[in-house]
C-alpha cells in the first residue's frame, strides 16, 4: 500500500478519534444561553471551542458526534477506492516484511484478522436474526457495530505495522490536548472538576484510564525489552515519541484523580497488570516466570474482589450505592437472559425493558435507582447478552478477547511488541472498565475502541503486502468501484441521523409527525416523547376530535413500550379522559399506581385523585405524589379543597401522632418506607392556607429534620430531591411568617433547600463543601433553571439581603427570572425592589433586633432605581412570572 495512503488513514483515525471525542455541533458550548448562565470564557478558550463547534443546528450540541465513525468510514473508502482505481498496487520498500513462514507455523498460529472478521460477522447475523424476532427499533445499534467492526477491518487490511508504530505516539495527541483544554477551561471557570471539552466525567476518566494505560505501556515495554535490532529507532532506548507518550500518562492520571471514577482506575490497572505480565513473559519465557506471573495475577485478582466487596459494605452511599445500583441490574438482567437465551430481547431494547423492570426499585429507593430510566447495565458485555442472547453475547465479547491474545502471539514471533503491547493495554483498560461502566454504549469510546482493535491487528500481519490492494491487482478498478457502495451507505446513515437530530429543532414540524429513526434508539424514545408532548399542547392550545384520536393511539403506543418511564401513564391517561373513555383510563392508572410500577409518580396519584370520590383514597394519592415531588400547583388545589381537615379528623389522629414520632427518629425501616411522613406535610399545607404559620412550622420541621437525618445516613428510603428541597424551603417560609425576627434562621433553612434543589440539577463543581460560603455559587454553579424554582431563588435572594450576606445574589436573581429577562437592567430593577421589600420587612422589628446593615437599605434601593432608569431597556413591562417592581 503506497506509504502517502497510509498517512492519511493514519491521519484520518486520530481526525476521527479526535472528533468523536471533542466535536460539537450547533452553537456548541459557547451558545448564548449557556453564555448567559456561565458568563463570558477566556478569549482563546471560546475560540477553541468555536473551532471545535460544527454549525449544524442539532437537538443535542454533541449529537453530531454520533456520525463521526460512519462519517470517517464512508470518506476512508472513498480514499481507498481512488487509489484503487486510479493506479496499480505495488509493494512499497518501506513496508517490505521478510517472506510469511511456512505453512505449517501459519496453522499454528490463526489469523487476528480472521478471527475479527468471523466474529463481527456473526454478531451481526445475530443481531440481524434478533432484530427480525423483536422488531426493527434497534437497527441503529446494527449499523454502528457493523461501522465500527469496518473500520477496523479496513486500518487492519491497509496498515502495515511499522505505520502503526509511527502513528502510536500521534494517537495520544488528541487524548492529551482535550485533558489540557479540560484543565485550561475548569481554572478559567473556576471548577472543582473536568466538564469540557470531552464532557461528563464517567467518559473523561475511561478515556483517561485509557491514554494512561498506552502510554504507560509505551514507555516501560522499551524499558523490559531494551531496544530491538531492526527495529524503528534502533539503538535509542528513548526518544520523541515515549516523551509525548510521558506528557500522555501524566495528563491522564491528572484527569483520572480529578474525576475519581474506581472503574477506569481499576481498568488502568489491570491493563498494566495484563501487559506486563505479557512483556515478562514473553521476554523471558521460563517456567518460573510463568508461576511469577500467574500468582501475582492472581493476587491481584483477589484484591479486586475484595476491593469491590469492601466498597459494596460501605456505610456511604456515594460509595457502596453504584455498586448496588450494578447488583440490581445484574439480577434484572439474569432474569431477561432467563426469559430470551438465544436471540436476547432485541439489540438497543435494553433501555425499555430495564426501565419497566426497575420501576418499583426507582419508586422505593429513587436516590439508590436514581434517573427516570436506564438506559443502560453499567455492563457493556452483559448488556450484550441480554439484546442479543447469550450466543450473541458471548461472541461479541470474545471478539476483543481474541484479537489481543491472537495478536500478540504474533507480535512477539514478529518483533512487533513494543507497539503491539500499548495498544492492547488500551482495549483491556477499555474492556474492564466497560464491566461496571457505559462508556461503549455512546459515541466517543466506540471510535477509540474499534481504531485500537483495527491497529492492533494490522500490528500482527504476517505479510505486510498482502493488502487490499495487492488482492486486487487483477482488477483494481472494479475493486474501487465496489467500495463505492458501502461508503454510499456510510454517508446515508450519517444524513439519516443527522437529519432526525435536526428536525427535532425545526419550527415547522408538523405536529402529529412520527418521530424519525434515530442510531441511538434511546434517543428515539426520548423524541418520541417529546413530540407527544408537543402535541399534547398543540392539542390543548386548538383541541378537536381528529386531533385527540391521534394524541390518544401516540401515547398509547408510548404505553404500551415504556409504561415505567416518567408519566407515560398518567398523559395517556389524560388523553383517555378527555376522550371520554374515563374507565379504560382509571383502568391505566390503577395498573401504573401498582407494585408493578411507580405507586408515587406524582402526575399519576394527582389525575388519579381526581377520578375518585373518596376523600381517604385522595389522601393517600397526596401522600404518595408528596415522597415524590413538591407541591405543586395541582397538588395543592387538592390538598387544600378535596381532602378535608387532616388535624381535625378523628380518624387520622393515631396516624398523625405515629408520623410525628417516626419524623422524630422513633421508627422504623418500613414507617419510612412507605408515605407516612409526607401526612405531616399535608397537614403543613392545610395549616398554612388558614395562616397557622406556628402549627407550620412545627410539622415542617419535623420532615425536615427526617429527611436530612435520612440524607446524612444515607438511608435506602430516603425521598427524591424535589421532596427534600420543598420541605425545607416551605419551613424557611413558614419560619419567616411566623416570626420576622428569625430571618437568619429562615436564610439557614432556605439555604439546605438551595443545596437539595441543586443536587437534583445539573450543576458543575466549583470548590470542596464549604458551608460558610453558601451553597449555590460557593460551591456549585446550577446549569439549568427550572421555572417550579423560581420562588425559592427569589425568596432566597430575599432572606440573603435581609441578613446582610449579598454573595452571589446576581445569581439568585436571574434563577428566579425567565431567561429572557436575564439583563443588567433586570438586575438592577429586582436588586431595588428587593432591598425595599427587606427595609420593609426590618421595620417591623423593634430597633435592636435590626440588623446593622438596616440603615444603609434605603440608599441600596435608589442607588440601583437609578441604574435602571438609565438602561435604555427601562420601561418594559416586567414579565409575568416575576412580581412587580414598586416605584420608589
Amino acid at each position: 500500500m503506497p506509504r502517502r495512503l497510509q498517512y492519511i488513514l493514519i491521519a484520518m483515525a486520530c481526525l476521527a478519534c479526535g472528533s468523536a471525542t471533542c466535536l460539537y455541533s450547533g452553537a456548541g458550548p459557547m451558545d448564548p444561553f449557556t453564555s448567559m448562565v456561565g458568563g463570558a470564557w477566556s478569549p482563546w478558550l471560546a475560540a477553541v471551542a468555536d473551532g471545535l463547534t460544527i454549525p449544524i443546528p442539532t437537538q443535542g450540541i454533541a449529537d453530531v458526534r454520533d456520525a463521526v465513525l460512519f462519517l470517517f468510514l464512508g470518506a476512508a473508502l472513498l480514499i481507498v477506492a481512488g487509489g484503487l482505481s486510479a493506479t496499480a498496487p505495488r509493494n512499497d520498500a518501506a513496508t517490505t516484511e521478510p517472506a510469511p513462514p511456512a505453512p505449517e507455523q501459519r496453522q499454528r498460529q490463526p489469523s487476528p484478522a480472521r478471527w475479527l472478521a468471523g466474529c463481527a460477522a456473526a454478531v451481526l447475523a445475530l443481531a440481524i436474526v434478533s432484530l427480525a424476532a423483536n422488531g426493527t427499533e434497534g437497527w441503529g445499534w446494527a449499523a454502528r457495530f457493523a461501522a465500527g467492526a469496518g473500520w477496523a477491518l479496513l486500518l487492519a487490511r491497509l496498515l502495515s505495522p511499522d505505520a502503526v508504530h509511527a502513528a502510536l505516539p500521534w494517537l495520544l495527541v488528541p487524548g492529551t490536548a482535550a485533558v489540557g483544554l479540560g484543565f485550561a477551561h475548569a481554572s478559567d471557570r473556576g471548577y472543582a472538576h473536568l466538564s469540557w471539552p470531552i464532557g461528563p466525567i464517567t467518559i473523561t476518566a475511561a478515556l483517561a484510564g485509557c491514554w494512561t494505560a498506552m502510554a504507560l505501556t509505551l514507555m516501560g515495554v522499551r524499558l523490559v525489552r531494551g531496544p530491538q535490532a531492526g527495529a524503528p529507532g534502533a539503538g535509542r532506548r528513548f526518544g520523541v515519541p515515549h516523551v509525548m507518550a510521558l506528557v500522555a500518562a501524566i495528563a491522564g492520571i491528572a484527569a483520572l484523580v480529578n474525576t475519581g471514577r474506581r472503574a477506569s482506575a481499576i481498568g488502568l490497572i489491570a491493563a498494566l497488570v495484563v501487559s506486563g505480565a505479557a512483556a515478562i513473559l514473553f521476554r523471558w519465557p521460563t517456567r518460573r516466570a510463568r508461576w511469577t506471573v500467574g500468582i501475582f495475577c492472581a493476587a491481584a485478582l483477589a484484591a479486586a474482589a475484595v476491593y469491590v466487596a469492601r466498597e459494596a459494605r460501605s456505610p456511604e452511599r456515594i460509595r457502596a450505592g453504584p455498586l448496588q445500583v450494578r447488583l440490581a441490574y445484574l439480577q434484572q438482567s439474569w432474569k431477561m437472559i432467563r426469559e430470551h437465551p438465544l436471540l436476547g430481547i432485541g439489540p438497543d431494547r435494553f433501555v425499555v425493558d430495564m426501565t419497566n423492570a426497575m420501576a418499583p426499585l426507582r419508586a422505593v429507593s429513587p436516590q439508590v435507582y436514581h434517573g427516570k430510566y436506564d438506559p443502560a447495565a453499567h455492563n457493556e458485555w452483559l448488556h450484550a447478552a441480554v439484546e442479543l442472547g447469550l450466543p450473541g453475547g458471548a461472541l461479541y465479547a470474545a471478539l476483543p478477547v481474541g484479537v489481543i491474545f491472537l495478536s500478540l502471539r504474533r507480535a512477539r514471533a514478529c518483533g512487533r511488541l513494543e507497539t503491539a503491547l500499548p495498544l492492547a493495554a488500551g482495549l483491556v483498560a477499555i474492556g474492564v472498565t466497560e464491566l461496571a461502566s457505559i462508556t461503549l454504549r455512546g459515541p466517543i469510546m466506540p471510535a477509540w475502541y474499534w481504531t485500537l482493535i483495527g491497529l492492533l491487528v494490522a500490528t500482527a500481519r504476517r505479510d505486510p503486502s498482502a493488502t487490499l490492494a495487492s488482492a486486487s491487482s487483477q482488477h483494481p478498478a472494479r475493486a474501487g468501484i465496489a467500495l463505492l457502495l458501502p461508503a454510499a451507505a456510510c454517508f446515508a446513515v450519517a444524513a439519516i441521523d443527522l437529519r432526525s437530530s435536526y428536525r427535532a429543532l425545526e419550527h415547522t414540524r408538523h405536529i402529529g409527525e412520527p418521530a424519525a429513526a434515530r442510531l441511538y434508539f434511546q434517543k428515539q424514545i426520548l423524541d418520541e416523547y417529546a413530540g407527544a408532548v408537543d402535541e399534547l399542547d398543540a392539542w390543548n392550545a386548538s383541541p378537536s376530535d381528529a386531533a385527540l384520536a391521534r394524541l390518544v393511539e401516540r401515547w398509547r403506543r408510548l404505553y404500551e413500550r415504556i409504561p415505567g418511564y416518567v408519566d407515560i401513564p398518567a398523559r395517556y391517561a389524560e388523553c383517555l379522559m378527555w376522550a371520554k373513555r374515563v374507565p379504560d383510563a382509571k383502568a391505566v392508572l390503577e395498573a401504573a399506581l401498582s407494585d408493578r410500577l411507580n405507586p408515587y409518580e406524582p402526575r399519576a396519584n394527582t389525575v388519579y385523585a381526581g377520578m375518585v370520590d373518596d376523600r381517604r383514597t385522595r389522601l393517600l394519592c397526596a401522600q404518595r405524589a408528596l415522597r415524590s415531588s413538591d407541591i405543586t400547583d395541582q397538588l395543592g388545589f387538592l390538598i387544600t379543597n378535596h381532602i378535608g381537615l387532616v388535624n381535625e379528623n378523628s380518624e387520622l389522629a393515631d396516624e398523625l401522632a405515629k408520623a410525628r414520632r417516626v419524623a422524630a427518629g422513633e421508627g422504623t425501616d418500613e414507617d419510612l418506607k412507605g408515605p407516612l411522613i409526607e401526612l405531616l406535610r399535608v397537614s403543613a399545607c392545610q395549616r398554612e392556607n388558614r395562616n397557622d404559620f406556628a402549627g407550620m412550622r412545627v410539622d415542617l420541621r419535623l420532615v425536615a429534620d427526617c429527611y436530612e437525618r435520612m440524607e446524612r445516613e444515607s438511608h435506602p428510603y430516603r425521598r427524591v430531591h424535589e421532596a427534600e428541597a420543598d420541605a425545607f424551603f416551605r419551613l424557611s417560609r413558614a419560619i419567616a411568617l411566623a416570626d420576622p425576627s428569625q430571618y437568619r434562621e429562615a436564610l439557614a433553612m432556605i439555604r439546605k433547600a438551595e443545596r437539595f434543589a441543586v443536587m437534583g440539577l445539573r450543576h458543575e463543581d466549583v470548590a470542596p463543601p464549604r458551608p460558610e460560603l453558601g451553597y449555590i455559587g460557593g460551591e456549585v454553579v446550577p446549569t439549568e433553571f427550572p421555572a417550579r424554582l423560581r420562588p425559592m431563588w427569589e425568596k432566597s435572594a430575599l432572606y440573603h439581603l435581609m441578613a446582610g450576606d449579598d454573595r452571589f445574589l446576581d445569581l439568585r436573581i436571574f434563577a428566579s427570572l425567565d431567561p429572557g429577562y436575564w439583563a443588567e437592567d433586570e438586575l438592577h430593577l429586582r436588586l431595588h425592589g428587593l432591598a425595599r421589600r427587606a427595609h420593609e420587612i426590618l421595620s417591623r422589628l423593634p430597633p435592636g433586633q435590626r440588623p446593622p446593615h438596616y440603615d444603609r437599605l434605603p440608599a441600596m434601593a435608589d442607588h440601583y432605581w437609578k441604574l435602571a432608569t438609565r438602561s435604555p431597556r427601562f420601561g418594559r413591562p416586567p414579565p409575568a412570572t416575576a412580581p412587580a417592581i414598586p416605584a420608589p
